[in-house]
This record gives C-alpha cells, sequence and structure tokens, in this order.
C-alpha cells in the first residue's frame, strides 16, 4: 500500500489507472478505523481494480471546536489496518493541503441540511458537502462507500453527486455492530464499559419503535414513549425522529413502511452518538 499526503501525486498515479481502465473505489473515512470501515474497504474491493481510502479529519464540518479537538487520531494503526485488509492507497492530505487558501465556499443543500444533524450541527454539511466534492474531483473514483450510520449524510452526499453530475456512483453499506447491536463508532473508544452498555439503548429504541410502526400505532405516541426511554436511563437524547428516508422530512401518518428512517442522535457520558434503522430492510 502507498501513503500520499499530496493531491497532485494522486491525479498523477490515478489517471494512469484510469487510462488502463480499472475501476477506482474510494472510502472516505476520518480515521480511527474500526470493522465498519474495514468492511467498506472489503466491499470496494470485491468491485473494484484499485481502493483508495481517505483519512482526514476535516475541521469545516465541525461546528464544535472541543469535539474536533477531542475526535480520536490513530494514524499508524489505522494504515497497518488498511495495508492489511488490502487497500492500495491511502490519501492522508493535510489541512494546508486540502485548504491551502482557506475555505470561501459555502453549499446550501436545502431543507435536508437544515433538520436533524443539519440543525444541531450548523455549518456540518457544508463541511461535509465541501471536502467531499474535493475528494471526488481528486480522485475521480467509479465508486465510493458509506456506511449507513451516516445515513442523512448518504442523503447529503447523493444530492451533491446528483446536482453537481460527478459520475461516481454511490454504495449504501448496512451499519456494523458489536454483538449487542451497538453500532460501530470512532467515537466509542470515549465510553466506559458502562457508558457502552447505557449506549445499547440507541438500538433498543430504535427497534421499539419499529415495532411500534409496524403495529400502525401513532408516531407521536411512539416519540413520546421513546424520550421515556431515555429518561429512565438518565441518557441526553437530542433527537429522535421518524422521517422519510430520503428527505428527512417528519413522518406524522404513515402510508408507505419503504419511505421510513428512524434517527437518533443523543449524548452518553458526554460522547454524542447517533444511529438509525429503515423500516424495510
Amino acid at each position: 500500500m502507498q501513503v500520499i499526503n499530496e493531491s497532485s501525486l494522486l491525479i498523477d498515479i490515478i489517471s494512469t489507472y484510469k487510462f488502463q481502465k480499472k475501476i477506482i473505489g474510494l472510502v472516505p473515512t476520518m480515521g480511527a478505523l474500526h470493522r465498519g470501515h474495514l468492511q467498506l474497504i472489503e466491499k470496494a474491493k470485491l468491485n473494484c481494480d484499485i481502493v483508495v481510502c481517505s483519512i482526514y479529519i476535516n475541521p469545516t464540518q465541525f461546528n464544535n471546536p472541543t469535539d474536533l479537538d477531542k475526535y480520536p487520531r490513530s494514524m499508524t494503526a489505522d494504515l497497518a489496518l488498511l495495508e492489511e485488509n488490502g487497500c492500495d492507497f491511502a490519501f492522508c492530505p493535510t489541512d494546508e493541503e486540502m485548504f491551502e487558501k482557506g475555505n470561501t465556499i459555502t453549499i446550501d443543500f436545502g431543507n435536508i441540511g437544515k433538520v436533524l444533524e443539519g440543525h444541531f450541527r450548523p455549518g456540518h454539511f457544508n463541511g461535509v458537502g465541501l471536502i467531499v466534492a474535493k475528494f471526488l474531483n481528486i480522485i475521480q473514483p467509479d465508486i465510493a462507500y458509506f456506511g449507513q450510520k451516516d445515513l442523512q449524510q448518504f442523503a447529503i452526499i447523493s444530492s451533491l453527486v446528483r446536482n453537481l453530475n460527478f459520475n461516481t456512483q454511490l454504495i449504501r453499506v448496512p451499519t456494523v455492530r458489536d454483538k449487542n447491536g451497538l453500532a460501530l463508532s470512532s467515537r466509542n473508544v470515549h465510553l466506559s464499559e458502562e457508558g457502552k452498555q447505557k449506549a445499547l439503548t440507541l438500538h433498543t429504541s430504535l427497534n421499539t419503535a419499529k415495532n411500534r410502526i409496524l403495529k400502525n400505532i401513532n408516531t407521536k405516541d411512539i416519540i413520546t414513549e421513546i424520550k421515556a426511554l431515555y429518561h429512565s436511563n438518565d441518557i441526553a437524547l437530542e433527537y429522535f425522529e421518524i422521517v422519510n428516508k430520503d428527505t428527512f422530512e417528519k413522518i406524522i401518518s404513515i402510508k408507505s413502511f419503504n419511505t421510513i428512517a428512524i434517527c437518533v442522535a443523543a449524548y452518553v457520558e458526554g460522547i454524542r452518538l447517533i444511529d438509525n434503522i429503515l423500516i424495510n430492510e
């Protein structure tokens, strides 16, 4: 595996493979890799000739400087994992490489960028869209792979690709969980064993809500029940919503199970965690 820090070098290398008609796969990450990331690499290797994994903690998608400072960093271990799992190139740019002249562009994703994550993390999706657009321009992947845990982010990037006519297919890979159901996340390293047990409330609440939906219980009553569950477990719930999986608008009256996503964000031991499930999956 080759580690590359400069965009110009990666562009030159990828252009050679493009000339050879090789299929290029991209797995964008912020490092602190876990089994979920490795599954993205595995999926990419099945469909692509060349797999590029980016490791870059993007400062423009953090609205909270403390959150940025606390984000786990483990570059040496990450690179070892990528090499062990057959990644071809690791793209690890610096802030200066990605934002040499600062950031003067904003991207408005409309209503989908203003609800849930967009509401509680103002500016987050602008930063996500900006860095993904840069990676798509530099690497020009045929396919890019993203985890379902960041479901709203996937919808945002889908909008970006569609509206800016990027010639990249997006693949959403199901969330990888531990044996108890906790969604794997780089932030989980900050949780104590007790905290990890508390965090299982996220997955439990999603499944509880799913079962209630399948019994046609009113969504307002479902959310009231779930909020009480978080209160009883002493977890700071930020949001729990039943939404359209494509537009992320709240669903009041359920007409089709195929359109429903249940999304949650909560703080456990001061660590912000998100999760979701799709009813039809």
